[in-house]
């Protein structure tokens, strides 16, 4: 009797919920990319092949080699890939949905591959080694041995634009970057030190053509000058050592 009783509790349908709450959570937190290899070669005439690897699509997947896929000629073509190891093509970079993951994109003319590139690839956020993680391919590399942190590609800076009226004071969240044009007389207030870290730092631009108005970088008190900004120059300000100041370089 306990076990029908039990039985009647522990559905297929249950189960089912669980795991589809489990795959969803896993997507929406990690996504769906490539975790190792399956890295795109050129072969002979319209050939390509992909290496063995991993991929998380749904969850963690071990894909083993594709020896041949042939391509169109005369193309561009985005190679998906599913979690059962199955290549498709596309003419668009665009998310077709369900288990699959972009591993690139192959060019070709009428006869062979003319080109392979890591257009439309997600590299996802993984353990590369013992002490590495690393994000996208090679954008940030954290090595924990080291304490080092190594970014590659491009690194943009969160920036503002804006027309002072008033004072502006700046918080521990403003954009790093400020371009600022104002009216003679207008001032900005750099954070509390002790609403930042060590490594915050303020650019701030006077965006004013040349001959029209200074403007007045002072602490968040607004009882001392730290620099006067001349029209189209430009200051940085970062944390004095001891995390009390701020400092003009």
């Amino acid at each position: 009797m306990a076990f029908s009783r039990l039985g009647r509790i522990l559905t297929q349908a249950l189960f089912n919920g669980l795991l589809d709450r489990l795959e969803a959570q896993n997507t929406n937190q990690h996504g769906r990319g490539v975790l190792s290899g399956c890295a795109i070669s050129a072969g002979s005439g319209l050939e390509v092949s992909v290496s063995a690897g991993w991929i998380l699509a749904v969850a963690p997947t071990q894909i083993a080699a594709v020896a041949s896929v042939v391509l169109p000629a005369s193309s561009t073509r985005y190679i998906f890939l599913d979690s059962a190891g199955s290549v498709s093509l596309s003419p668009s970079a665009a998310d077709p949905g369900g288990e699959t993951v972009c591993l690139g994109s192959v060019t070709t003319d009428g006869s062979a591959v003319v080109s392979v590139s890591a257009a439309g690839r997600v590299n996802l956020a993984r353990w590369s080694g013992l002490r590495e993680w690393q994000i996208g391919d090679g954008q940030i590399v954290c090595d924990l041995e080291s304490r080092q942190t190594q970014l590659g590609g491009q690194f943009h800076w969160p920036f503002e634009i804006s027309t002072l009226t008033a004072t502006k004071a700046l918080g521990g969240q403003s954009a790093n970057i400020q371009r600022i044009q104002c009216a003679a007389g207008q001032k900005v207030l750099l954070p509390d030190p002790a609403d930042v870290t060590h490594g915050c730092v303020f650019q701030i631009y006077n965006d004013n053509a040349g001959g029209g108005a200074d403007i007045t970088v002072r602490n968040d008190s607004d009882s001392t000058t730290i620099a006067t900004i001349t029209p189209e120059s430009v200051e940085q300000f970062s944390l004095a050592f001891d995390g009390t100041s701020w400092l003009n370089r």
